[in-house]
């Protein structure tokens, strides 16, 4: 097949840095190996380390000073984005992804990200919660009777991916149904924008095709909701904002807030739902805990999105030459900010890789990083939160042996695991 070289991640760095590191890398973007080995191997070589793609970040305290000095470290958007990822221009895929708040610099970040953040807000989502309740009631059903009927059933399908539709149509204001169509164009344009070493002209093609797909669907509910004289939820927020000081966004702003926070929230959740059920099984007792101590719930999840945060890298992009403790970072690099590793740094917490429900992650010497940090924090850090302390409590309520029948089918890569396929049974 084919290779074109000209969307691949843009090699910046020619010298000084370890091939090993690049294979290790390789392994995590092709989801071959378990991510915590390779994350342990790198932090061997050192807490920042350097990639022939770009310099990676390994360590708690270094993540969040990248995360957080935005005058050195920009988002990789804009030129950055072009700088990278050559070709953004003609490629619809790219045009996508580049568009979001996600890869925006100020002042162009607070302008998509304002109208949206009070109906994101902690406060709002917990309005919903009869609807996430009924929710949660509806998909814990339908697991039953699947599990009734042929003794398994893939969690994915009839759980995570219906129960995160529900939820984020709660806040859109649209028809579960409407999001569940976004799932597969979706999955193909979120391999393509991961870290590639390599693209062939059937990916980029597909991927193309399935930023077109998303942006007509999405522009077909914005349409919709214009039409609607009583209309409620986030679309109609961005297309009629009513709160004093709120910028009226063009049509590809609002589907670009819209891929953002209804495609990537998709995913994130219905994610987030599957790695929290497998964590619990890898710590059986914690898993008890989970219902027969409910004063740790809000904790629990807390430790559960340290543990296993859904995006698992971010990238940023050095404006400045600079220096993270002794190490050097250029003008131009790219910056892998590993948040996987840094959710499991031992220098910050005691045994990591062990999940523990009541971790003290209060204060800003024990937080974790799940939802990134700073202003560019995770807007949908609440829904998150709402709708997994909603649903695994009342899952493992009724299904105390719930536990995998066979092995989840993933598909890993830099950024994160996606979880194709999750057999699940509750027999004894």
């Amino acid at each position: 097949m084919k290779e074109v070289s000209a969307l691949a991640v843009t090699d910046l760095t020619t010298v000084g840095h370890d091939g090993r590191i690049d294979t290790l890398l390789r392994e995590l973007n092709r989801g071959t190996r378990d991510r915590h080995d390779v994350y342990r191997e790198l932090r061997e070589r050192g807490p920042v380390v350097r990639s022939r793609w770009g310099v990676v970040v390994l360590r708690f305290e270094d993540c969040l000073r990248v995360l957080s000095d935005h005058a050195t470290f920009s988002q990789l958007g804009g030129d950055a984005f072009a700088t990278h990822v050559p070709g953004r221009a003609t490629h619809p895929s790219l045009v996508l992804a580049a568009a979001t708040m996600v890869m925006a610099d100020e002042p162009r970040h607070a302008r998509l990200r304002a109208p949206v953040t009070h109906d994101l807000s902690a406060r709002c989502v917990r309005s919903l919660r009869p609807g996430i309740e009924a929710a949660a009631q509806r998909v814990l059903d339908d697991l039953e009777r699947e599990l009734q009927q042929s003794g398994q059933a893939d969690l994915m399908r009839v759980v995570a991916w219906p129960f995160a539709a529900a939820v984020i149509g709660l806040l859109a204001g649209v028809d579960a149904n409407e999001l569940l169509a976004l799932k597969r164009p979706h999955a193909v344009l979120l391999d393509s924008v991961a870290l590639r070493m390599r693209r062939s002209l059937k990916e980029i093609t597909a991927a193309d095709q399935a930023g077109i797909e998303i942006s007509d669907a999405l522009g077909r509910m914005v349409a919709a909701k214009r039409v609607q004289s009583d209309g409620h939820g986030l679309i109609t927020t961005l297309i009629r904002p009513s709160r004093p000081g709120y910028p009226e966004l063009s049509d590809a702003d609002i589907i670009a807030n819209l891929y953002t926070i209804l495609g990537v929230g998709l995913f994130n959740l219905s994610g987030s739902v599957c790695t929290s059920v497998l964590s619990l099984e890898q710590f059986p007792g914690e898993r008890e805990r989970l219902t027969q101590e409910p004063s740790l719930l809000d904790n629990a999840i807390q430790e559960l999105l340290r543990f296993h945060p859904a995006i698992q890298n971010i990238y940023r992009h050095a404006k400045n030459d600079t220096f993270i403790g002794e190490f050097q970072i250029n003008v131009g690099e790219l910056v892998l900010v590993m948040l996987g590793a840094a959710n499991r740094d031992p220098a910050r917490w005691s045994e990591p890789d062990t999940l523990r429900l009541d971790r003290d992650l209060s204060g800003p010497k024990r937080h974790a990083l799940p939802f990134g940090h700073g202003i560019h924090n995770c807007l949908g850090k609440s829904t998150a939160t709402e709708a997994l302390r909603t649903l695994l409590p009342q899952m493992y309520e009724r299904f105390p042996n719930l536990h995998t029948a066979a092995a989840p089918t993933l598909r890993g890569n830099i950024t994160g695991e996606h979880i194709a396929t999750f057999p699940v049974t509750a027999n004894a």
